[in-house]
């Protein structure tokens, strides 16, 4: 009879753990899957008195970039312009909006169309102290307050440098940004990124192989994929990493690297090689010798 109890209670015992087993690895499981899904949530605020056909809802996106909605608000003795979420950058209807949090709040902006008041958008194209004359490309704009409007798309690089977009002193925009007009005039100056060199060095070190430098040539600010672990070469070692004399940090083959406004060197990391060394006894009673050793 104790038998048989202790088998039924061992039966239920052991059904128990399974079930308590597959509650927790569906919980994990759970916590694991809404880990993974990101959810943007965007709120459009329509709390301004004399909104008028307020169809716009919220959105809640697995996407960071979400297209705003082309719907025109109707406010009486007003314009609507669009939307903003800082009172600087403007995105008008149906523009891609890309989330900057997790909950993001876009205000419509309006315009009073009694005020007659025009301020003055002014290109300024300045390179190492000189003033670029942009007049065959550029020329004075003029918007009302709150109007939206997007900056020029034009370029002008120089040899030692390339132009990535506008700034007004405090903020910045790549070509083609829209921004909202201000109560005030605007001066927009060009942004200048220079070229820096990114130099490969295998380290102080003998046996080198080949090339002993590997230098290039990359626009401060922009994206690089670093050098292959083959880029250079050293008799009994082999690279597995590069070593940024800059900031000090070790960086992956492949790594996507900022390239920051100045020159950069990346040293080689080495490790050696391990090879077997064979000791032949020449009897065929006695096995062969092996010891691994490495490089050095």
């Amino acid at each position: 009879m104790k038998e048989n109890i202790f088998k039924i209670v061992k039966k239920y015992s052991f059904s128990i753990i399974i079930i308590s087993l597959f509650f927790h690895l569906n919980i994990v499981g759970t916590q694991e899957e809404d880990e993974e899904i990101l959810e943007y949530y965007i709120h459009f605020d329509l709390s301004e008195i004399d909104i008028k056909n307020p169809e716009i809802k919220d959105i809640i996106s697995e996407s960071k970039s979400i297209r705003i909605p082309n719907i025109q608000l109707d406010k009486e003795d007003y314009f609507f312009s669009g939307w903003t979420d800082d009172g600087v950058y403007g995105y008008e209807p149906g523009d891609n909006y890309v989330c900057k949090s997790k909950y993001t709040v876009l205000k419509p902006v309006f315009g009073l169309i009694s005020d007659k008041r025009i301020f003055t958008l002014e290109y300024i194209v300045k390179f190492e102290g000189n003033i670029i004359d942009t007049s065959e490309y550029l020329s004075k704009e003029y918007y009302c307050k709150n109007r939206i409007f997007e900056t020029s798309v034009m370029a002008f690089h120089q040899s030692a440098a390339k132009q990535r977009g506008w700034t007004d002193g405090e903020n910045e925009f790549a070509q083609g940004k829209k921004m909202v007009m201000p109560e005030h005039n605007v001066t927009l100056y060009a942004i200048f990124l220079y070229y820096r060199k990114l130099t490969y060095s295998p380290g102080d070190v003998d046996g080198i192989v080949g090339q002993n430098y590997d230098e290039q040539i990359v626009r401060a600010g922009g994206m690089k994929d670093l050098a292959e672990g083959t880029r250079l070469k050293r008799k009994g070692y082999n690279m597995v990493e590069w070593h940024c004399e800059n900031d000090g940090v070790d960086y992956p083959f492949f790594y996507q690297y900022i390239m920051p406004d100045e020159d950069v060197i990346m040293t080689a990391i080495w490790e050696p090689v391990t090879y077997t060394v064979i000791f032949k006894t020449e009897v065929s009673t006695i096995p062969n010798i092996k010891i691994q050793g490495k490089t050095g």
